[in-house]
């Protein structure tokens, strides 16, 4: 069975209007997200396995190169779990 990703309940994705841009906020800061970090953790929401990221990214973007580093480095972050 595949595992499902979902951003960690002590992270919360949030849109920042000063910002205009994605931010995960955590209880000790914020971490400021570039476009395609802000993409790859809206698609995070426990519903979706890495292999529907990828096939929705692939509908959206010519490329996703570096999409499986950027998820073990969320996970690795504690960003992300696996369900």
């Amino acid at each position: 069975m595949l595992k499902r990703l979902s951003i960690n309940k002590l992270y919360k994705l949030q849109f920042e209007k000063k910002l205009n841009n994605y931010v995960l906020l955590y209880p000790e800061g914020m971490v400021t997200l570039n476009e395609s970090s802000s993409e790859i953790l809206k698609l995070c929401n426990g519903k979706n396995t890495l292999n529907d990221i990828k096939q929705n990214l692939l509908q959206k973007y010519d490329s996703i190169d570096g999409l499986d580093d950027f998820i073990k480095d969320a996970l690795k972050n504690d960003w992300l779990k696996e369900k």
